[in-house]
């Protein structure tokens, strides 16, 4: 169910007979209503008269392999390439809660029931079990608290949120192991941390499980402060329980919380 360009009040259903793009790149598509343009800038659809096929996505291939069809019902994608998956070993009966993709080309996993923080090199070859003593060991060792969310920040810090409530904020040392050590922020009203993002000033944002958006203001000094908006209406009842948040190229913040989506 659409709404139609010609008749901004009337909603009409129509069906896509065939699409193509124009010799602008904006997408035309033939329905039984007529011809309509989608302008792939502005995203805004208009209706127009026949317009010359630049390219038919009745067979369109795209750079992975992928088949794209335009329906009678919809657009439909065919993949053909098999990219079969398995079990990471030693991860059988654990649930995975965090992953970060380090400088190092290393990648991270945060297991729940086990508490374990396991690091792995470019090939998935495990390298070992970050404990908190901040060595990489061989042996299975636990960090000891679930972590729910990794952060590598610019400077290299590595921040770990954790459920039940913990933050940890790990510096390498020239040794390869790290310096670890617990972070309580003045202003810090939730140590429940789901997720984390910087932005472009450096600072760290904190989507909190009860305490709403926070946000470290200076997360490299020793003793950073905390700025959060427990007081903003948004973030009232379920709305303080922030499960995800995103960080726009213009400024915006978005928050996934219980109680709906909250931009700022």
């Amino acid at each position: 169910s659409v709404q139609n360009p010609n008749d901004p009040d009337a909603e009409t259903v129509t069906f896509a007979t065939t699409g193509w793009t124009d010799k602008d790149g904006n997408i035309v598509c033939a329905t039984n209503d007529g011809q309509f343009l989608l302008n792939t800038t502005t995203y805004k659809l208009s209706s127009v008269s026949a317009v010359k096929p630049a390219r038919q996505h009745g067979s369109l291939h795209d750079r992975e392999g992928n088949t794209w069809s335009v329906m009678r019902y919809g657009v439909t994608k065919t993949s053909t390439i098999h990219h079969p998956a398995s079990i990471v070993s030693g991860t059988e009966n654990v649930q995975a809660r965090a992953f970060l993709a380090d400088n190092s080309n290393r990648w991270w996993l945060a297991t729940k029931e086990d508490k374990c923080i396991r690091i792995y090199d470019a090939r998935n070859s495990l390298l070992g079990f970050l404990g908190r003593d901040g060595i990489i060991h061989k042996q299975k060792t636990p960090f000891g608290e679930s972590a729910y969310c990794i952060k590598q920040m610019r400077n290299g810090d590595v921040w770990i949120g954790c459920k039940p409530g913990a933050l940890y904020r790990l510096r390498l040392n020239a040794d390869g192991t790290y310096s670890v050590n617990r972070i309580q922020p003045a202003g810090l009203t939730c140590d429940i941390i789901y997720d984390m993002a910087e932005d472009s000033h450096g600072r760290l944002w904190l989507a909190t499980f009860g305490g709403g958006l926070q946000c470290i203001v200076t997360p490299q000094a020793e003793h950073p402060s905390c700025v959060n908006f427990t007081k903003q209406r948004a973030f009232c009842h379920e709305a303080a329980r922030v499960r995800r948040l995103a960080l726009t190229h213009n400024g915006l913040v978005v928050c996934a919380t219980n109680g709906g989506l909250v931009v700022g």
